[in-house]
């Protein structure tokens, strides 16, 4: 009787895990379909997804009578391969400054089989800024756009922490004993969520109304679905100690520090790992994440960015403990930190182990921190010691707008990278801009190394570049691009991205700045 039982329940798990498969299964294929009838409407009907399980993210394009057969891995890999196919056999693109999706009569012949794999796992995109600099006021229309950009570039692995964490933060507190009014003096305005989740402000900007923090969920929900549904693996907000000033006061045995100011900014108080209320505040929060967002391998947060007072908390115990709450919520957690300024520091390093942590270099492109490049002055002798790290390019700061690229480090540095005995656990690359919707030239070739074992050839690439930009090979058109890739989309004097507009300065008989 008892074998009878056992193996009815092995039959039903079996038969769970089949539907549960072949329900993904269709989500991709249904989505797939969708993105090729939005990039390529009057031939969609004559291309095919078919998905090939396999270990190694790939695609494969070959033509079969008047169909287009894409293949992959998975639902990112197949629209990479979309993507391929438009470029170098439709001449079509889309992007952020235009679109070039004009009626196709016919699919252009793969005349062999190609194949395409990917050289790096982790394909990882956005910064916490990019939200609060382009991102703050954006509707499911354009977030549909960027997602659909985002798998089409071979992205696998993007933030998305950041809109959703109102309802979160709202759900914590109010099981902690927190009023509607104290909840909603902690928030603060839609365009800040950045510097309040990096633990820079609070408050300002508030007060959101609820309606706006139902709609922000309700957003990123339907942003994780499309995600997911393609077979990325989003990055989610994880609990490092950032918690409202007014916890001070509500919990007076608790190791809470006054964290000081951010330029100007009152930072959020940071609740000392190695204190109780610690793990049980970490518990609620992820508890509520799950609930609202379901489970992720990926957490981001970042303690002391950009400063912060740490004077008399032991780091590396602090990072232990944040890391132990982490992987008690989910046993397979990683989490993600940002190599910046500083950050994170060698003791911080030092309280996780290889496979804990995944660093983000995050301008690898100009101020290269991982140890294999001296000659820069951000330059971490020991790199991120032994943990995994991403190859960044971060090629926009505050949202300007001006023409600006590093051709020459986007195709070479990766590649440089692993090469380097310092390099050897770069596991990926990636682009985190503070702001987007300009020079989509550098995430081209930036998510082009993904797939490349060897350096990109910047002339030929850019003639590439720009038959399909245009649609068609055009002399005037290449050597405008080739005289601008040796110039402002190559500039080797500024880190810090494109200038500022003197349309953005205050109004003066002598302009010498434009930021307060």
């Amino acid at each position: 009787m008892m074998s009878y039982i056992k193996s009815k329940n092995t039959a039903c798990l079996i038969l769970f895990i089949f539907c549960l498969y072949t329900t993904i299964i269709h989500a991709e294929e249904s989505n797939l379909k969708r993105l090729a009838n939005k990039m390529v409407p009057n031939q969609a009907k004559n291309i095919v997804f078919e998905r090939i399980i396999d270990g190694t993210d790939f695609f494969e394009l070959e033509t079969k009578g008047k169909k287009l057969i894409i293949r992959g891995n998975n639902g990112i890999s197949m629209a990479r391969g979309l993507n391929h196919y438009m470029r170098y056999y439709l001449r079509k693109t889309t992007s952020w400054t235009g679109h070039n999706l004009s009626y196709t009569s016919s699919l252009p012949v793969v005349k062999e089989k190609i194949r395409v794999n990917a050289t790096l796992p982790l394909r990882y995109y956005l910064n916490y800024c990019t939200y609060s600099y382009s991102m703050a006021f954006w509707d499911w229309t354009q977030w549909e756009d960027e997602i659909d950009r985002m798998a089409m570039q071979g992205i696998n692995m993007p933030l998305v922490a950041v809109i959703g964490q109102y309802a979160v933060w709202q759900n914590t507190l109010r099981r902690l004993g927190y009023s509607e009014k104290e909840i909603i003096d902690f928030l603060p305005g839609a365009g800040y969520e950045a510097w309040w989740l990096m633990g820079n402000l609070e408050k300002f900007g508030g007060p959101v109304s609820q309606q706006f923090i139902d709609r922000q969920t309700k957003l990123q929900k339907k942003m994780l679905d499309r995600m997911r549904e393609y077979g990325m693996e989003p990055v989610l907000q994880g609990f490092y100690g950032m918690v409202p000033n007014s916890m001070i006061t509500k919990f007076p045995n608790a190791d809470i520090r006054d964290a000081g100011k951010w330029i100007t900014y009152q930072r959020p108080a940071f609740l000392v790992p190695s204190d109780p209320l610690f793990a049980k505040v970490a518990e609620i929060f992820y508890e509520e994440q799950k609930k609202l967002f379901g489970e992720s391998r990926y957490y981001g947060g970042d303690p002391f960015h950009e400063g912060g007072n740490s004077k008399g908390i032991n780091i590396t115990e602090a990072a232990s403990n944040i890391y132990k709450a982490m992987k008690t919520n989910n046993p397979n957690a990683i989490w993600v930190l940002q190599g910046w300024s500083g950050n994170p520091s060698a003791a911080l390093l030092k309280g996780l182990k290889h496979g804990e942590a995944l660093v983000l270099d995050l301008m690898a492109c100009a101020r290269p921190q991982w140890g294999g490049e001296p000659s820069s002055s951000f330059h971490r002798e020991d790199g991120f010691l032994d943990h995994n790290w991403i190859w960044c390019a971060l090629p926009n700061f505050g949202g300007r707008i001006g023409m600006y690229g590093k051709l020459q480090s986007y195709a070479t540095g990766v590649i440089k990278a692993e090469h380097h005995p310092k390099g050897k656990y770069v596991c990926g690359i990636g682009t985190t801009p503070e702001g987007i919707g300009t020079n989509p030239i550098n995430y081209d070739m930036v998510y082009d190394m993904a797939w490349r074992t060897d350096s990109i050839d910047i002339k030929s690439w850019i003639a590439n570049y720009t038959t399909y930009r245009y649609g068609s090979e055009n002399s005037n058109a290449k050597a405008a691009m080739l005289q601008l890739s040796t110039s402002v989309y190559n500039c080797p004097w500024a880190a810090d991205g494109p200038q500022e507009s003197y349309f953005c300065a205050r109004p003066s008989l002598k302009i010498d700045y434009v930021s307060s």
